[in-house]
């Protein structure tokens, strides 16, 4: 359960967030923003199946192709539907985009060509509600933002502690050895553990990050 509150710098909720970080359903959102429509839950189904077996759709068995719809209509696509990214007609087997503002960013395209390695790091930062708070201050202010501060802000959004001195250290420790350096490593963010500051990153992997969290 999340202890966070959400705040007004988050430009999407934690359901979609969760959605993307996930290779299977980006490639799902990737078939349906290069078809004319909808898709059928079957053409879905062997899209995944090639993808899979780096084959093309028509040249992938059946089996493969039956064990992708499984996944795809009981993972995949209620996930996508709850996240307000895919319109799901369960009664007819086809799926189609939705009016999401994420599917209308320039920079969607780019989360969809991530490719596994950039992703990864992205993936498990994005999927961490702490990392996501840290990115979400620091987003929201000009320069580089000090440890120290973004350990008081955290502190202060998490309802299940107080923002005593020793709540707010406690939060700066897990920043410098866990959060920071994972956000760092990712290319999200530049962390000077020296001067103690972070700042926003300017890589392509922090463009991608930029669409999901909100900057």
């Amino acid at each position: 359960m999340s202890t966070l509150e959400e705040t007004p710098t988050r430009r999407f909720g934690n359901e979609t967030l969760d959605a993307l970080t996930n290779d299977a359903r980006r490639h799902v959102l990737a078939a349906l923003a290069g078809a004319s429509g909808s898709m059928t839950e079957r053409e879905l189904a062997a899209e995944l199946a090639a993808v899979d077996r780096d084959g093309d759709a028509e040249s992938v068995g059946e089996e493969a192709v039956e064990s992708a719809h499984v996944n795809l209509h009981h993972s995949h696509l209620p996930r996508l539907a709850d996240a307000g990214l895919v319109s799901w007609d369960r009664s007819e087997g086809a799926v189609s985009p939705t009016n999401h503002p994420l599917l209308d960013d320039g920079r969607f395209e780019q989360l969809l060509r991530a490719g596994a390695d950039e992703w990864e790091g992205v993936r498990a930062c994005v999927a961490n509600e702490h990392r996501r708070a840290v990115l979400d201050v620091v987003a929201a202010r000009t320069g580089p933002v000090s440890r120290a501060a973004i350990a008081r802000e955290l502190a202060a959004r998490d309802v299940s502690m107080s923002s005593s001195p020793d709540a707010v250290h406690s939060v700066e420790i897990q920043l410098h050895h866990v959060h920071l350096p994972k956000l760092d490593d990712a290319g999200l963010v530049d962390y000077d553990a020296d001067a103690e500051t972070v700042a926003s990153s300017e890589t392509d992997t922090s463009a991608v990050s930029d669409l999901l969290v909100g900057a």
